[in-house]
């Protein structure tokens, strides 16, 4: 009698007991096998599948009939293991296909190793795992990754003129993989993104309905246009029970039979163009990873596909007429030329020998005259030579066998031009263009433009994103990002290793720059970097300016409070030689906060403000270093006063309104006046905004003083309009009001009490209040911007963004802050980085605003810049109401376009 194979498989008597290792077994999916080459036989305990055939259970018998139960073309593979086996290999492995009698055709894993019987025979025992889930998975994916490559390679998709065929391939293709029902392009036809107009429409029902111009708009689907303008793909399981598509159950749905759908954002240079919706109106279901990112890869081909049909289609007109084309080469400003292949390259031969075969046998056969400068060459030196030897500069680097590999088509790639002697580089954009007939490569087109000035101004925008102008220290972003990514990397470690951070604030630096002038106070900033990088110059730290007269220093390696202590007192002694400003010595003094990761915070957030808590306790106890402690934590008594008593002050009329002009620089004409509020306080006299704003921004007192201004604001620029018609006023917005959705309605309710046109408004905003929370204020940003208010950035420049960034936001303008403007006449630095600002700012639809103008030269050099408006000492100090209406009615009534001081500061 045969002894059971499950124990012989086990090596464990189980006896009685192995039917629970059988029920263990298939309750955990395993079949076992045991198979002995020498006799053939296999002994199968399949209880992880009822074959077609088979019921589950025990298989005994030899190998060969169980081959019947695999699928015919799985078959030869299985024998191809039984031949390992029979070669005594230590262990085989093979997925393979069976017949189910429940769930069609499964997916098996057999895996097993060699063993030896007590007699010495081979044997293998192994087990059994069904993976038809995984497998099938795998294999949809790869007919994802299948279908993308096969449209990528026909040129009829990806390298058609006609725009109508090459959507059409792909949205059918993309479509029938993800076996939908309908798949539709739509189209933003609006600059606000309010109406969705279908462009194409497939549906496999029937195939002749067209698009006929379907429209989504925003009066009837304003929930779901809402979602979209969120540029994130939508995926909806149900479309009967989704909320989202609540506005679609009235028509849509019941007409189309939609049960499902998958959208997609199409993007078109970086902006929001439209949706491609893959519809599924057969059932409900649920859209896995893979399936959205095949629609994603889909959608990318599709534009790619569309650029590429637009740009072939300006081929082929231009090709057309031959005297036209030659016209526009020669017109051209970028060197242009062409190249002739005799004989022609087969382009089955190796990119290599391809290669080679264009130094001798390519030559030049036309060349516009932009090419001829700058090779010094003329058409009789230049018609008929070989590019190797006109222009070798082709074959260094990998630019043709980049062009080779990517079907002859190189468009725009980066070079370096080193300069001859001691000339300077350029950078250069090179783009290739080859001709294939007949499986023969005959022609190439070329053409370089310099954008060595494109690269000059992509480098200024990096100083200006990650470097503080003035200084040339990290600014607050990149101290920002420096101390978070310490902080992050630090914190996986279970015992973190600590830092310092330092906080650095002048002492009496408002007073010279208010006695000797903005000038001065930057000359004081600029020196401030000297003393701080004499002190961390040993040390593994590094100093930022964090804006305005506040420094900071991150030490990565101190790890005690008496090591912060140290370095603080190092700056302190640092800090006792006198700063020079105007053949003048002047002493100084900083008060510094220090505060230690992690005790006392892991992000810096938590840092800088345990940091700044310490600064002030300095402040109040005479200067120098102190380090943070939650005991001693204080406010100063004036600040807490002030704030306490703030909303009192606004109803009992304390505050009031000043204003500063904003002038064409043009036409020197009043075009806003910007509202900067004061304080007459009971105890402490005229306060500036700048001694009570920042406190009452701890609190929710900002929202009152921001609905005091707004009202105020507004009712006086209404009533200067019968003076200055169409001129407007500027208000500052707190960024703790920017998450605040509150902020618009109050807006409404000003213009609608006061009757001033809200085009009449301007809200500035700082570049740090975008620092956080960047989604919540960008919709409100986007909701005043639909009312019409215009949005400027204020301060631009010293903050953290780039102008790559704020053109995602619905800006009118921007403002240079003055550290920039004010010195441009005397730094030919700093008047690069007005001018390129500006013409960056023009570029991308911005209008100008230069603030710190303080004489004649500055606003006659902004001029000549092309800047837009301009505000400064320079040209009017802040003034009362009363004032500025009288300032108004002299330079608006009579055309006076004087730059005078017209009202003396109160």
């Amino acid at each position: 009698m045969l002894v059971s194979r499950i124990a012989q498989l086990t090596k464990i008597p189980f006896g009685t007991n192995e039917p629970l290792l059988q029920r263990a077994l298939a309750a955990g999916g395993i079949g076992l096998w045991d198979y002995l080459p020498e006799s053939g036989l296999i002994d199968l305990y399949h209880n992880v599948i009822s074959f077609k055939r088979l019921g589950p259970g025990r298989y005994y018998g030899p190998v060969s009939d169980f081959l019947d139960f695999l699928l015919p073309e799985d078959r030869s593979r299985m024998e191809q293991v039984l031949a390992q086996c029979a070669k005594g290999v230590d262990s085989v492995e093979l997925e393979f296909r069976v017949s189910s009698s429940s769930n069609g055709v499964v997916w098996l894993s057999c895996r097993g190793n060699r063993a030896s019987l007590e007699d010495g025979r081979i044997r293998y025992v192994g087990t059994l795992a069904d993976v038809t889930d995984r497998t099938e998975r795998e294999l949809r994916s790869l007919q994802f990754h299948e279908s993308l490559f096969a449209l990528a390679r026909d040129p009829s998709v990806v390298a058609s003129a006609s725009l109508a065929e090459t959507i059409g391939s792909i949205l059918t293709e993309v479509g029938d993989k993800l076996e939908v029902t309908r798949a539709s392009l739509w189209q933003f036809v609006d600059r606000d993104a309010n109406i969705l107009r279908c462009k194409y429409l497939h549906d496999t029902r029937n195939p002749a309905v067209g698009a006929d111009n379907i429209e989504i708009t925003q009066a009837n689907y304003p929930l779901y246009l809402a979602a979209v303008r969120q540029r994130r793909t939508l995926a909806v399981e149900d479309a009967l029970s989704d909320p989202l598509l609540e506005e679609f159950r009235a028509e849509y749905l019941p007409a189309t039979g939609v049960r499902a759908l998958l959208d997609v954002p199409v993007f078109v240079r970086g902006e929001l163009w439209g949706i491609v919706c893959f519809e599924d109106c057969t059932t409900s279901r649920d859209w896995n990873r893979d399936e959205q990112t095949y629609a994603s890869s889909g959608i990318d081909l599709l534009m790619v596909g569309v650029e590429s049909s637009q740009r072939l289609r300006t081929e082929r007109e231009l090709l057309q007429t031959r005297e036209r084309h030659r016209a526009f080469v020669q017109a051209a400003p970028d060197p242009i030329w062409c190249i002739d292949i005799d004989p022609p390259i087969d382009v089955t031969e190796t990119p290599n020998v391809q290669i080679e075969r264009l130094r001798t046998q390519a030559r030049v056969t036309d060349a516009n005259a932009a090419f001829m400068r700058d090779y010094v060459l003329t058409d009789e030196r230049i018609i008929g030579r070989a590019i190797g030897e006109t222009m070798p500069e082709l074959f260094k680097g990998s630019s043709l066998r980049d062009w080779v590999d990517r079907g002859y088509r190189l468009v725009e790639r980066e070079l370096i031009q080193r300069g001859r002697g001691e000339a300077p580089a350029n950078w250069l954009s090179l783009s290739l263009l080859g001709v294939v007939e007949d499986g023969k490569l005959i022609r190439m087109w070329g053409a370089r433009r310099n954008i060595t000035d494109r690269k000059r101004y992509q480098s200024l925008l990096e100083h200006l994103a990650y470097r503080d102008p003035l200084t040339g220290l990290l600014n607050r972003q990149r101290m920002v990002a420096e101390i978070s990514d310490v902080c992050t990397t630090r914190m996986r470690d279970a015992t973190p290793e600590p830092a310092a951070f330092l906080l650095i604030d002048l002492n009496l630096f408002k007073d010279i720059n208010d006695t000797l002038g903005h000038a001065s106070g930057d000359e004081v900033l600029r020196q401030m970097r000297h003393r701080l990088e004499s002190v961390i110059k040993d040390t593994n730290a590094v100093a930022a300016r964090l804006g305005g007269d506040e420094f900071a220093i991150f030490a990565r390696d101190v790890d005690t409070g008496d090591g912060a202590m140290k370095l603080g007192e190092a700056l302190g002694e640092a800090m006792r030689e006198p700063f020079l400003i105007a053949d003048s010595k002047f002493h100084l003094s900083a008060s510094i906060g220090a505060a230690l990761f992690p005790a006392h915070g892991t992000t810096f957030s938590d840092l800088s403000r345990a940091a700044d808590e310490a600064m002030y306790h300095a402040k109040n106890t005479g200067g120098g270093t102190r380090l943070f402690s939650r005991a001693t934590v204080v406010f100063e008594k004036k600040k807490l006063g002030l704030l306490a008593r703030l909303p009192a002050a606004i109803e009992s009329g304390e505050l009031t309104l000043e204003f500063q002009p904003l002038i064409h620089v043009s036409s020197r004409k009043p075009a806003r006046m910007e509202a900067l509020v004061r304080w007459n306080h009971p105890e402490y006299g005229r306060l500036a905004a700048r001694d009570f704003v920042h406190k009452a921004e701890m609190s929710d007192s900002i929202r009152q003083l921001t609905r005091w201004v707004i009202d105020n604001a507004a009712r006086a620029a209404k009533a200067w309009q019968s003076i200055a018609p169409g001129v407007g006023v500027s208000i500052n917005i707190s960024p703790r009001l920017l998450g605040d959705s509150a902020i618009v309605a109050h807006l409404q309710l000003a213009i609608a009490q006061s009757g001033l046109p809200t085009k009449l408004m301007d809200l500035e905003i700082t570049e740090t209040s975008l620092i956080h929370n960047q989604e919540r204020a960008a919709q409100v940003l986007e909701a005043c911007r639909a009312l019409g208010f215009s949005i400027v950035i204020d301060d631009y420049g010293v903050g953290f963004c780039s102008l790559s960034y704020l053109r995602r936001l619905p800006l009118r303008g921007l403002k240079i802050d003055h550290s920039f403007v004010h010195r441009m006449s005397k730094s030919a630095e700093d008047g690069i980085i007005v001018q390129s600002t500006i013409t960056l700012a023009h570029n991308l639809g911005l209008t100008v605003v230069a603030e710190g103008v303080e004489d004649s030269t500055s606003l006659v050099q902004l001029q000549t810049y092309g800047c837009d408006f301009a505000q400064g000492f320079g040209i009017a100090m802040p003034m009362n109401e009363a004032d500025t209406q009288e300032w108004l009615r002299a330079r608006v009534g009579n055309g006076n376009g004087s730059t005078a001081r017209a009202v003396a500061p109160a």
